[in-house]
């Protein structure tokens, strides 16, 4: 398999469900709009043509480049930031990448809860909170 990153100066085209991989159906895009990972859909060309909702937040404004290690496995460089890649062949000479939700930095639970806790604590009046 041939890596080819995507263009740097583009970010992600828009995607309303069009320029996916010749013979995807709605089925296939629904599906694909819920999964919680990351899922970036490349031509023949090394062109993203398609991310679902996930893939979009995590991208940005940015264009993804995706560089391959081997040929099931990868990274993708978002903003300075490179996230490990399944790599999966597809009809057509096609490629999905795929970032796993758990591999992409969640906020921790301290973080949440000393910025949460005086709003809910505000919310509830300080004689109910410990």
């Amino acid at each position: 398999m041939v890596s080819r990153p995507a263009p740097a100066s583009t970010a992600l085209p828009p995607m309303p469900g069009d320029g996916g991989p010749p013979g995807i159906d709605a089925f296939a895009r629904a599906a694909l709009e819920d999964v919680r990972d990351a899922v970036f859909l490349q031509d023949t060309a090394g062109v993203v043509r398609w991310a679902n909702p996930a893939a979009r937040a995590l991208a940005g404004d940015a264009g993804p480049q995706l560089h391959s290690s081997t040929e099931m496995s990868g990274h993708v460089e978002l903003a300075g930031h490179r996230r490990p890649a399944r790599i999966r062949a597809l009809p057509g000479g096609w490629h999905a990448w795929t970032v796993s939700a758990e591999d992409v930095p969640q906020r921790h639970v301290g973080e949440f809860l000393a910025e949460a806790g005086p709003r809910l604590a505000a919310a509830r009046g300080r004689h109910g909170t410990a």
